[in-house]
């Protein structure tokens, strides 16, 4: 029967060993395939970097174009010719980063040649802009093959960082089966090294009962469970009940530097010490953990082994109690690894992350120190304008007025849809989702055109047709922004008839969608040139730019809205029949109870009159450090019957205020531009809030940045105006501010 028991012992001991063994090769593949990966992974996001830098590149680019042509700067030349020079090193990159993958090589290739034609379509118009001038230049433009092979190209891009981002969700899903499989195969390691060190300590037990043989047999075991441990490989290091070491495999000589022979018997706090890799602080020993708990216990993270000879080893894994037949604790085995490269490809992916995120920083702070510099001066001329017009007696003049600030607003609408395109293509245009009232919208943007529609005698009205919801969630002002421009070019190419606006809900879609249809009676357009209408500068042909003018850019920033609003815009048209532009959005799930009226019409009437400007009655500070600017709201706050005052500062404008102050005769509200030297606008605010000051401040702004807004009420502002300075939103948000004086915290 002892002979049988023996025997039995014997064979479940080899199966251990020999699973141990496939362990420690599983464990060892395992970690090459998580090596792979990680490097696949850290591959996949250089990959996708480059092409990103590509695609920026080409935007630049394109942007140097557009601005060379439209202002003959030379500025803007230097930045195409600084892009088309990189353009090169961009592309070898990333070429030898897809040359490994057929299908992306081919695409790249594909990209490559579009690149270049787009390149050397761009050298012809600059060759044509210094030549022949502008016309010929906005001519070769307006044909569309640079800009097909350029939307060709970013679609490419596109593609090619889609697949790699599949790549790079299929990598990641083996780096994380690999980890979960790594972590069984350890636990199940963990559970055989137990099971094999109980089972030879069962073994010797019985053996030293024994005679000779028994004692042969024993050495003969704990030879065989030194070569299992020892072609483990991770480190494993073993230790008797009072936490001394008995046993260091290879693995684990090398990374605590102890020989196995050298830490017998030392305590595992000399052998195995570990500190935080933050704080440096040493972190308590999972043996001594395990001996006070008795369960296993895993290894914190951000831990790190230090070595007898002073080397650090990042590392992680868990330590188990070894127990007896009877359940009784006998020491412990702590199994760990060392993961390095693990820690530098985190490393290295993460200082991508940040280069890519300090260049979207660098564009959003080009962009708004552009759209500062350049809405600045607008204000000037379009305000001017305006004031000049009541003055002049001569017809002559008024109309030359007329023409200076209708130019002004077209330079103005050319600005601000660059600049929309460009936060766009950037990915920095964000969408807010409100709650709003869905024939409000529509009416006011009705109210608005209606000016133009009867300069043109053409009828414009609005049509709800079917059950539709009162309101509806979705970002009211891109919507608005999307039927200001649909509507425009209504009424701009149509002669005579009318525009219409339909709005009805398409009822199988899901998420629920409405459809905002534009229809006009006027000159139509070719189903040749349709296809075209939403490249960017895209009109069609030369005689309807010659014709009407425009930039050909308000139809791909509609597009591009509208996908971003969850739908899409669609054409039909037919030559002398005029054209109708449908656009789609997605909205919240539909509440049954809350419906307009249906079928129902709405337009503004005829000859509708303008209400009057508000009257002002106050002393009003205005702080601006561009003379020109100053000078315009003085002229137009003065005229409205205010009381004003300048600087030219945020620190005259605090002398000025506390001056007034000291006099009992303060200001009933502050005008501050937020962009000015010596102190600006924010800096300004926060010195007068802090100093106890409680009157209205208006923020003045040429910032067309999302989140300029919120930043000018989060500094202490109560309102906020933007520039080129509309007369009748200053005079309105400044009446406003007095009527509340008092009433209301600043910033809210």
């Amino acid at each position: 029967m002892k002979r049988e028991l023996t025997s039995r012992a014997h064979f479940g001991f080899a199966g251990l060993v020999a699973l141990l063994l496939l362990f420690a090769y599983l464990s060892y593949r395992n970690t090459q395939v998580i090596v792979r990966s990680q490097k696949w992974v850290e591959h996949t996001y250089q990959v996708t970097a480059r092409l990103e830098h590509v695609s920026s590149l080409l935007r630049d680019s394109e942007a140097g174009i557009r601005g060379f042509v439209v202002t003959d700067d030379q500025t803007f030349l230097a930045s195409h010719t600084a892009a088309v020079a990189q353009l090169d090193q961009a592309l070898e990159g990333a070429r030898e980063l897809v040359h490994d993958n057929e299908g992306q090589g081919e695409r790249f290739a594909n990209l490559e040649r579009m690149v270049r034609h787009v390149v050397a379509g761009h050298a012809r118009v600059v060759g044509l802009r210094r030549s022949e001038g502008f016309e010929a230049a906005r001519a070769q433009i307006k044909k569309g093959e640079i800009n097909a092979e350029a939307e060709a190209a970013r679609e490419q891009i596109a593609e090619m960082r889609r697949i790699e981002a599949d790549l790079l969700a299929t990598r990641r899903a083996q780096v994380r089966a690999a980890e979960q499989f790594a972590t069984a195969t350890n636990l199940l390691t963990t559970l055989a090294a137990i099971l094999t060190i109980v089972l030879v300590y069962a073994l010797n037990a019985s053996y030293i009962r024994g005679r000779d043989r028994a004692a042969g047999l024993i050495q003969a075991e704990r030879e065989r469970l030194r070569v299992t441990l020892a072609s483990i490989g991770d480190g494993v290091i073993s230790t008797d009940v009072m936490g001394h070491v008995t046993f260091l495999n290879p693995v684990a000589e090398r990374l605590t530097g102890w020989t196995n022979e050298d830490a017998i018997g030392v305590p595992i706090q000399r052998v195995f010490q570990i500190v935080n890799e933050e704080t440096r602080e040493t972190v308590q020993n999972p043996v001594e953990k395990v001996l006070e708990r008795g369960a296993i216990i895993g290894l914190a993270n951000h831990t790190i082994l230090l070595s007898k000879s002073g080397e650090e080893w990042p590392i992680d894994d868990s330590a188990a109690p070894i127990r007896d037949p009877e359940g009784q604790l006998q020491g412990v085995v702590l199994i760990f690894r060392e993961i390095s490269e693990r820690r530098q490809a985190e490393r290295e992916l993460q200082e991508t992350r940040k280069a890519a995120e300090t260049a979207n920083r660098a564009k959003s702070e080009f962009l708004a120190n552009m759209s500062h510099e350049i809405r600045t001066p607008m204000a000037a001329i379009l305000g001017y304008s305006e004031l000049m017009v009541p003055h002049l007696q001569d017809d002559h003049c008024r109309n030359c007025v007329a023409i200076i600030k209708r130019n002004g607003q077209f330079l103005l609408d050319i600005i601000n849809d660059i600049l929309d395109l460009s936060r766009i293509e950037a990915g920095r245009l964000e969408i807010e989702r409100t709650r709003f009232d869905l024939a409000e919208a529509v009416n006011d943007v009705l109210s608005m055109m209606s000016v133009r529609a009867q300069e043109k005698n053409i009828e414009l009205k609005a049509e709800y047709v079917g059950r539709l919801p009162a309101t509806i969630e979705s970002d009211a002002v891109r919507l608005r922004q999307i039927l200001v421009n649909l509507i425009g070019n209504a009424i701009k190419f149509t002669e005579q008839g009318r525009v219409n606006v339909a709005v009805e809900r398409l009822a199988s879609a899901e998420p629920p969608k409405l459809r905002f249809t534009v229809s006009d009676t006027g000159i139509g357009i070719s189903p040749e040139l349709q296809s075209q209408l939403f490249q960017p500068f895209s009109q069609g042909d030369g005689s309807i730019r010659r014709r009407f003018g425009g930039t050909g850019l308000g139809l791909t920033i509609s597009k591009r809205l509208a996908v971003m609003l969850g739908g899409d815009i669609s054409v039909k048209s037919q030559v002398g029949r005029g054209s109708s532009f449908s656009v789609t959005i997605a909205i919240a799930p539909l509440d049954s109870n809350e419906l307009l009226i249906p079928d129902r019409t709405a337009g503004r009437p005829a000859g509708a009159v303008e209400p009057a400007l508000p009257q002002i009655a106050g002393r009003i500070l205005i702080v601006d450090d561009r003379r020109d600017v100053r000078f315009l709201a003085q002229e137009i706050v003065t005229k409205a019957g205010g009381q004003v005052e300048t600087a030219d500062d945020g620190r005259e404008a605090i002398r000025l205020i506390r001056e007034r102050e000291a006099t009992n005769q303060p200001y009933d509200l502050v005008v501050m531009d937020m962009q000015m030297p010596v102190l600006d606008g924010y800096e300004t605010v926060r010195i007068l809030r802090e100093g106890g000051y409680r009157k209205p401040i208006i923020a003045l702004t040429a910032g067309a940045m999302a989140g300029d807004r919120e930043r000018c009420l989060e500094s202490g502002c109560n309102s906020y105006v933007s520039k080129p300075i509309d007369r009748k939103e200053l005079l309105r948000v400044i009446s406003s501010e007095l009527a509340g004086a008092g009433q209301g915290a600043p910033g809210a």
